[in-house]
Parts: structure tokens; C-alpha cells; sequence
């Protein structure tokens, strides 16, 4: 079973939608396959803590052992290069061959995609802040679950990826709130609310569909050659 842990809705739930996956019972996530594989689809909130939780929720579900981690959704670019809606990834411990299809099915897609360290941060960091760590760190992008899902992979021994799609330049500050989910009705409350917030929303939305696609499209033929 391969697990893909995104953390809000406007992240997992594209993705299962594309997939054509069923919702789970008990829990915030969708199954189904994927590119002829048994994929698991989890929203575990944003951050360490939440992300964390939601793992040693699974346990209660009685879920088959994943065979494979994925932490998928949105990042922030720490680096010059980096355009909104490209694919950044950080492979490093995963079996050299499945680098190779990565960077194989990103060509054969057309999508761009950088491979590098991903950072983690306990918080939304300011445009100067991101290109520090991007030094500092040698880092090729910033999300705020990676960390925790890595670590419970690695302390059971499982295979773990982070794919995500590019959010937020290196010099953008990524909003701090938006809607509860990906569907119209949603969007409308939102601006309903936050009124003032339209004219950014309506930039963001473009590059949020877009990356989101790519993100499906890459994920579903990369996770079939597995």
C-alpha cells in the first residue's frame, strides 16, 4: 500500500478526486488505485503535530502497513529558478532506480522538476527568511509536515518521498489563511469572509489549479512504475 499524506483539503482532496478515489470511513482520507497500485490518500492538518497525530491515527483504522510514504501537496521555493506550479522533490534515501523514474516520467510529462533537500519549518516564513534558509540549508524547498512524516517512516523502516508542487516563490510570502477546501461553494464563503482578500486569492488560484494537476499527473504515473 502506498500512503500519500497531504495535509489540508484544498491539497488531498484534488488529488483524490482526480484518482477517482472512494472516501474512508472514520477518517479524513480516500482509497482506491492509483497507476495499478492500492493508494491510501490521508488529510492530516498542517504542521509537525497534526501531521504526526494523524500517522499514529492510522493504527485505528487497521490499514494495511504502507510500503511507501509520500508527502505530497504545496512548497515553498527557497531558490532562485523556481517557478509557481513546478514539481520539487526530496528523494534522498529512496532506491537510486526510483529517482531515475522520477526524473524519467517528469520528462516524459513535460514537467519541470527539481530535486533537492526539502526544509521544514514550524511556521509561514517571510520572503527574507526563505532565501536565508536556502543558504544556510542548501535547501531546495520549505513545507511544514515533511519532517514529521520522514521520521515516522524512518522509525519503521519504510520507503519515504516528498513530491510537492511549488506554491510560493523564494521572494512571496504564502497566505496564511484560504478557503476550507477546493470546491466553488467553499471559495465563496471564503471571500464571503474575507471580502479583502479577493484580488490575492484570484492571483494564487492559477498557479494552485495548476500545480495541482501536475502534482496528480506525475504522481499517478510515477507511483505505476514502482
Amino acid at each position: 500500500m502506498i500512503l500519500i499524506a497531504a495535509a489540508t483539503p484544498w491539497e488531498a482532496g484534488p488529488l483524490a478526486k482526480r484518482w477517482g478515489l472512494e472516501p474512508v470511513a472514520g477518517a479524513k482520507a480516500w482509497g482506491g488505485k492509483v497507476g495499478g497500485k492500492l493508494v491510501r490518500v490521508l488529510e492530516t492538518g498542517m504542521g509537525r503535530e497534526k501531521a504526526a497525530a494523524a500517522l499514529e491515527s492510522l493504527d485505528d483504522l487497521k490499514w494495511p502497513a504502507p510500503d511507501l510514504v509520500v508527502s505530497a501537496g504545496f512548497a515553498g521555493a527557497l531558490q532562485d529558478g523556481l517557478r509557481g506550479a513546478d514539481l520539487v522533490a526530496d528523494l534522498r534515501g529512496m532506491h537510486v532506480e526510483w529517482v531515475q523514474l522520477a526524473r524519467s516520467v517528469a520528462t516524459s510529462l513535460g514537467v519541470p522538476l527539481h530535486l533537492g533537500a526539502f526544509h521544514s519549518s514550524e511556521r509561514v516564513l517571510s520572503p527574507d527568511e526563505k532565501r536565508a534558509v536556502g543558504v544556510e540549508h542548501r535547501a531546495v524547498a520549505v513545507d511544514l509536515e515533511t519532517a514529521a512524516l520522514r521520521s515516522w517512516s524512518e522509525a519503521r523502516s519504510t520507503a519515504f518521498g516528498a513530491v510537492r508542487a511549488v506554491f510560493d516563490l523564494v521572494d512571496e510570502r504564502a497566505p496564511s489563511v484560504g478557503p476550507e477546501d477546493a470546491s466553488f461553494g467553499a471559495t465563496v464563503r471564503f471571500l464571503a469572509a474575507h471580502w479583502t482578500q479577493a484580488p490575492g486569492l484570484a492571483s494564487w488560484w492559477p498557479r494552485q489549479s495548476k500545480g495541482m494537476k501536475r502534482l496528480g499527473r506525475f504522481l499517478e504515473k510515477w507511483l505505476g512504475t514502482l
